[in-house]
């Protein structure tokens, strides 16, 4: 299923759909080029701890939103949001919910196994989240906080190195007109102190609308990852710069097939450095989906 989870995921600090309407529903696919020693699609077997190879494959899609406007102050909503699902309450300004990854992700039992097959591990997430939004003529504000467990099913690494987790996210969100900043603060506290971290990510970005029906949508990221020990089997306190860059377009109304039809190509590339060729990551991926607005 962590094929299909990417799949969900595929977004930025502003938000899960790019041109997100009230209530929609979008599916597509894609390709996915990834260096992640940690998934379960790098090798099975590794000899040293350079490194991962790159693997590229085919991934599915899935966006949606739905919400229920019980008065004018009060609302129900059901959505997908960067690989979540979100079932919520809106009142006014303020909003509050559950959050689950819905399809079981997969990571190796120990990534740092040599010579012999690693073998696999389902993870699950879930949690809540409170958020206020302000809003003033042209400028709006939206700061949440969420909070989740981690649970690895079979986590094989020795007590420092141990995965379970509580992860921590605060963000902000920022838009004035057509232009959008973002600040986010993760605190993965998990029960190994070499597998616990703190990541700082900001990202700013534009969006725009041409010719009525096209919509056009960048942003570019950077961050940190700082972890709180060193890795007992590396020998090294891992941290890592991230960097990261959007483009998403989307045609309404595609060739006359109904005006709440759309078309939406999105490409996103991430790249984690890091101070141990192992914990290097890359990733490249390129989405077309169809949408219908309801």
């Amino acid at each position: 299923m962590k094929s299909f989870a990417f799949g969900l995921s595929v977004a930025c600090l502003m938000g899960a759909n790019l041109f997100a309407q009230e209530n929609y529903i979008e599916i597509g696919g894609g390709f996915l080029s990834e260096k992640n020693n940690f998934s379960t699609d790098s090798k099975s077997t590794i000899s040293n701890y350079g490194e991962s190879d790159s693997d590229t494959r085919g991934i599915p899609y899935g966006a949606f939103n739905y919400t229920y406007h019980y008065d004018n102050a009060i609302a129900f909503y059901l959505e997908s949001q960067k690989g979540d699902v979100r079932v919520g309450t809106a009142i006014d300004n303020l909003n509050f919910g559950f959050v689950i990854k819905p399809f079981a992700e997969e990571e190796w039992s120990n990534p740092f196994l040599l010579n012999q097959d690693r073998s696999k591990t389902d993870v699950s997430e879930m949690g809540g989240y409170v958020g206020y939004t302000f809003k003033a003529d042209a400028y709006e504000l939206a700061l949440e906080y969420q909070v989740t467990t981690v649970d690895y099913d079979n986590d094989a690494l020795s007590s420092t190195l141990k995965r379970d987790a509580t992860r921590h996210i605060l963000s902000a969100k920022n838009s004035y007109k057509n232009y959008l900043f973002g600040l986010e603060y993760e605190k993965y506290d998990a029960d190994g102190k070499a597998s616990a971290y703190d990541k700082y990510m900001s990202e700013v970005g534009y969006q725009d609308t041409f010719f009525t029906n096209l919509s056009f949508f960048t942003a570019l990221g950077i961050g940190v990852k700082e972890y709180d020990a060193t890795n007992p089997i590396l020998g090294k306190k891992i941290d890592a710069t991230i960097v990261s860059a959007t483009v998403a377009l989307k045609l309404d109304n595609p060739m006359d097939f109904g005006k709440n039809t759309y078309v939406s190509l999105a490409l996103k590339a991430t790249q984690e450095d890091a101070n141990h060729d192992f914990y290097d990551k890359e990733q490249i991926a390129s989405i077309v989906s169809v949408g219908y607005k309801f």
